[in-house]
């Protein structure tokens, strides 16, 4: 579908960012920006091509002479098989797209349980061969032993009576809800940049402010 200049600003506007952000974001110059939305001249094919993606990528549809934000992806998954999905999707996120992992309320011995031990050591290797790639933090229960992700990860402890038996992942433009209760891991994967971003804040202020280096005595 064509675009035009009125969509890019909207575009644009619809995730708050200036002219400059966008040019950031799209790997182009300002100017090259200014002349998309003014129309006043043509603008190469891959320049255009680089502003829509980087639009699509965070969120937008460019829609018939407009833009609109894009349903918000929910995915459910549940059991072993599940679990073990849910790991080769942080995997291939960690490999292609790196950035702040978080896992808050981590808990080690149902992440085993349910992924079986031999796996998780193999998915612990690859992460641990790509882990220039990524920064990942992990916040546990105070007392826990089983810092199972140490290789790639580095850990923090949290208060017992604040701590809670359902996990949150955040990983690239994705947050995660893991249940574990009733003989079941339940897991529900929102795919959407603004949620996944406030989240990671969120975990960056337990990480800084509440959660300390080593286990409470």
């Amino acid at each position: 579908m064509l675009t035009n200049g009125k969509q890019i600003a909207a575009a644009r506007q619809l995730l708050g960012w200036s002219q400059t952000d966008l040019a950031e974001q799209a790997g182009v110059s300002k100017p090259s920006i200014v002349r998309m939305e003014k129309e006043l001249y043509s603008v190469k094919d891959d320049l255009r091509i680089n502003v829509l993606e980087a639009c699509s990528s965070n969120g937008i549809a460019f829609i018939e002479n407009g833009v609109q934000e894009k349903n918000i992806n929910v995915q459910r998954l549940n059991g072993t098989n599940g679990m073990r999905e849910f790991y080769d999707n942080i995997y291939l996120t960690a490999q292609n797209e790196g950035g702040e992992f978080y896992i808050f309320n981590g808990a080690p011995a149902n992440i085993i349980q349910w992924l079986g031990e031999e796996w998780y050591t193999a998915h612990s290797e690859r992460m641990s061969h790509i882990k220039n790639n990524y920064h990942f933090r992990v916040i546990v229960k105070e007392g826990e032993k089983g810092l199972i992700g140490n290789q790639f990860a580095k850990y923090k402890f949290f208060p017992a009576d604040q701590f809670s038996n359902r996990t949150i992942y955040i990983f690239g433009s994705k947050a995660a809800f893991v249940s574990f209760a009733n003989n079941n891991v339940q897991i529900i994967i929102i795919d959407q940049i603004d949620i996944a971003n406030s989240m990671r804040v969120l975990c960056q202020i337990a990480w800084d402010n509440v959660a300390i280096e080593s286990p409470i005595q």
